[in-house]
């Protein structure tokens, strides 16, 4: 029953961290071409001459920085989340449970999806304009990504629970008399926290609730701590599991896919919540379908990941 649990606990993570990427993709999808489509008066352009547009909205510097961030961040996360959907696999048709390594990764994956497709959505939809307040834009289920925040684990207790296991192995090692002076520069900055943080809280001596006070009173170095953590965790996740190029037998596609389905069912409820207010969007006030599925796109979170295979 423990091990059920605990990989519903994964794959519902990993399900909410795509499903809050799959929003973000189609958001910024939907407002780039209408941006591209959207025309501008420009005092040095020449002026639009027939089949030709002349300058359009995504040309505004903001927004054209802000749709290459999106790309590029989108693509990073993409492939993040990707990687520990395929490691997650492997541990649930081979039937063993996830390594630390794995767990912690699958965390990260959680919060920084979600957190990179908030930031992204809320810039854009201040930078897009009135566009933003059409009812078919897709903005209007911005609240999915706050659900997608609070689900199969708050993102702020996730990183708190990053923070204080990072201090308590910096404690540890510390007492050991530990060296870290080979360790990458990453890894220095959490060190360079910690001790701030272990300061703090030596003034508390061996009195708990004292440590709490400061813990909270630290809060900004916390998530500081948290963000290098995961920063670190990413970066070392995808360099110790390169992939090896090989094509999955049918056999080994069918154990993923039950063991996916199998994982899925945990999420149900939230894909149910999810799927009912965001089906509406895409259609304006008298009711016609627009179309463009941008609240649709995270219907899926409590669905089979058989079309993913």
């Amino acid at each position: 029953p423990f091990a059920m649990i605990g990989q519903r606990l994964y794959t519902g993570r990993v399900c909410v961290a795509q499903a809050a990427l799959e929003y973000r993709r189609k958001l910024f999808e939907v407002a780039h071409d209408y941006a591209s489509s959207k025309p501008v008066w420009s005092p040095f352009a020449p002026p639009a001459t027939a089949g030709e547009l002349g300058p359009v909205l995504s040309s505004v510097p903001q927004l054209k920085a802000i749709f290459a961030e999106g790309d590029a961040r989108g693509a990073e996360m993409d492939e993040f989340v990707a990687r520990c959907e395929t490691e997650l696999s492997k541990c649930l048709v081979e039937g063993r449970m996830p390594p630390n390594q794995l767990t912690e990764a699958i965390a990260i994956a959680k919060v920084k999806a979600v957190e990179t497709s908030i930031d992204l959505c809320g810039r854009l939809k201040q930078d897009i304009g009135s566009f933003a307040l059409m009812g078919d834009a897709g903005f209007v289920h911005l609240d999915f990504l706050t659900c997608c925040k609070f689900a199969e684990g708050d993102s702020r207790i996730l990183m708190q629970k990053m923070a204080r296991d990072r201090v308590r192995k910096f404690g540890k090692d510390a007492a050991k008399g530990v060296d870290h002076s080979d360790k990458c520069e990453l890894f220095a900055e959490e060190q360079r926290i910690c001790g701030e943080l272990g300061a703090a809280m030596a003034k508390a001596g061996d009195d708990k609730a004292a440590q709490q006070q400061i813990w909270d009173e630290e809060w900004v170095a916390v998530y500081e701590l948290a963000e290098a953590c995961m920063k670190r965790g990413m970066k070392e996740f995808m360099h110790d599991t390169a992939p090896v190029a090989k094509k999955l037998s049918i056999r080994a596609r069918r154990g993923m896919h039950e063991a996916w389905v199998e994982g899925a069912h945990a999420c149900h409820g939230f894909g149910r919540h999810a799927g009912g207010p965001l089906r509406s969007v895409g259609r304006n006030g008298g009711g016609e379908r627009k179309g463009n599925g941008v609240g649709e796109v995270a219907r899926g979170c409590g669905v089979s990941y058989a079309r993913a295979l």
